[in-house]
């Protein structure tokens, strides 16, 4: 695949040359230590040699023990310099969902530092640890093709049970292809590495750094992420240029930065944002604190993490009606607007989004059923992924997103779109962040319920927030509750924590 101008079959091919053209830059970086290029080529040998002592490649899969860090990277390229597929376990995982993934994967080793494979405890498998400073013997073996296993992610299924999605060297390379691109990465370039490494979002923070030669920062701790004032320290202190944040994240730091009239750091020249709708509240707020670029990105695991970007008009977006397009499609990929009997939906117009190219996953490991039902053979030969999704195409091509297929629910015989509700709540001025969801009570009835929270020194009630939602829609799309909180309960990475939403039938705020 023709990447950056040079033709690769493979990440590990992609680490081979930039290690030849920048053998000396910084490849990975912590508090306490950094590795060349040339030092991360050799480590990754190193693993590669031990896996293959014990015969494991061929795409078998290997199980990666490690927070996002300098020996991750080198793990997981000595895995796939080994031929082996890497997936990523967490050693802070209760023991028995660890050997759950490790026996679901058939992984046939645990690779990590001694530290971490101590405490990941025995599963069943070799436990081999990693030696950052050996000599980086090449292990013999014919490097991985376009179309060999990569990686497997997991996500969880509408089940529970965790579902491993097969990505391959093409997928990656196409990824990272195409994040080097619209980033402009230069080997310059000091990217921040926020994302959990079992999360797909890592693949676009660490392997489009790999093709420019620039540098992956890992932050002393990415709980960071939920505190602004230690997040604007780390983008300061490590010199970040790039840095990717989930949408949470990025308007808490917003917030922040206007509270204390702070100023964030003059290295940072561009801000990749996704997970959540961007609101035109938002962006004018960025708008009066920075001019720094904002790159919207979405996309699922089971397109390699990324299928569209939208570098964003600010002006426009704010003096419009309409939300943030999350853009158009990267290189390599077909999309397509269905309408709910699987036919083409034309022009612009709405409809559920499918997607196909270079970065689509092979499907899910040892789930024939649940892979023959999300990704289709298409009409015009190629494979297909239905994402769930539902998204508005404007008269320029760009995609809007709406919301979840699945998120529409029937509140007293009414089907009512969640979305839809939290976009005309976004709207008003005095709305920070907002989220709708559904609720059954003891009882078994259905309500809607929404959670607000307001920008700073709001006076507003929850009978002002029914009156903005009576001008736009009918009172049977209004939620029955209506709970103004602080802010959104956050995880540690960024994303809203639904489990610590309030519980409308325990507060009487509504």
């Amino acid at each position: 695949m023709l990447v950056a101008g040079r033709t690769y079959q493979s990440m590990v091919e992609v680490l081979d040359d930039t290690a030849g053209r920048y053998p000396d830059w910084p490849a990975v970086e912590s508090r306490h230590r950094t590795l060349t290029y040339a030092a991360l080529r050799r480590a990754s040998g190193t693993v590669a040699t031990e896996l293959s002592r014990l015969l494991i490649g061929d795409e078998q899969r290997v199980a990666v023990v490690a927070p996002m860090s300098n020996d991750c990277v080198v793990e997981m390229c000595g895995v796939m310099r080994a031929g082996a597929a890497y997936l990523i376990v967490d050693n802070a995982m209760p023991s028995q969902y660890l050997r759950t993934l490790v026996a679901e994967a058939s992984a046939r080793a645990l690779v990590g530092r001694a530290s971490d494979l101590d405490e990941a405890g025995d599963v069943g498998v070799p436990r081999i640890p990693t030696v950052i400073d050996g000599r980086g013997e090449s292990p013999g073996v014919p490097l991985p093709c376009e179309d060999g296993l990569a990686t497997v992610i997991y996500t969880s299924g509408s089940t529970g049970a965790p579902k491993g999605v097969m990505i391959t060297h093409r997928g990656l390379l196409n990824l990272a292809g195409a994040a080097a691109d619209e980033f402009s990465l230069s080997h310059q370039d000091r990217i921040l590495s926020l994302a959990p490494p079992s999360f797909s979002a890592s693949l676009e923070e660490v392997f489009p750094a790999m093709v420019a030669g620039a540098t992956v920062v890992f932050p002393r701790d990415r709980r960071i992420a939920a505190s602004p004032p230690a997040l604007i320290d780390e983008l300061t202190m490590s010199r970040i240029t790039v840095v990717e944040l989930q949408t949470l994240v990025w308007r808490r730091l917003i917030d922040w930065v206007c509270a204390e009239n702070a100023r964030l750091p003059r290295s940072l020249r561009l801000v990749i944002v996704g997970g959540e709708r961007l609101s035109r509240t938002s962006l004018k707020a960025w708008a009066e604190i920075s001019d720094i670029p904002i790159v919207h990105v979405y996309g699922p695991t089971e397109y390699t993490a990324t299928v569209t970007y939208g570098r964003l008009n600010i002006p426009h977006i704010v003096a419009g009606d309409g939300g943030a397009p999350i853009g158009r499609p990267i290189r390599g990929t077909a999309v397509y607007l269905l309408d709910g009997s699987e036919r083409v939906v034309r022009g612009a117009a709405h409809g559920e989004l499918w997607v196909s190219g270079d970065s689509l996953a092979r499907g899910y490991l040892g789930r024939p059923r649940e892979t023959a039902e999300a990704f289709r053979p298409h009409s015009h030969g190629a494979r297909i992924y239905h994402t769930g999704d539902r998204v508005q195409r404007g008269h320029d091509g760009s995609l809007t997103f709406l919301g979840r297929c699945d998120e529409q629910v029937k509140v007293n015989g009414v089907r009512i779109e969640p979305a839809h509700v939290e976009a005309v709540l976004q709207a008003h001025a005095d709305v920070r962040e907002v989220m709708v969801r559904s609720h059954v009570g003891e009882d078994g009835s259905g309500c809607l319920v929404a959670y607000v929270s307001l920008v700073p020194d709001a006076d507003v009630t929850t009978k002002d927030l029914r009156l903005h939602l009576a001008a736009a829609m009918p009172s049977s799309m209004i939620p029955e509750w209506i709970l103004i909180v602080p802010e959104l309960p956050m995880t540690a990475f960024g994303k809203i924590d639904r489990a610590r939403l309030p519980d409308p039938f325990q507060d009487a705020g509504s």
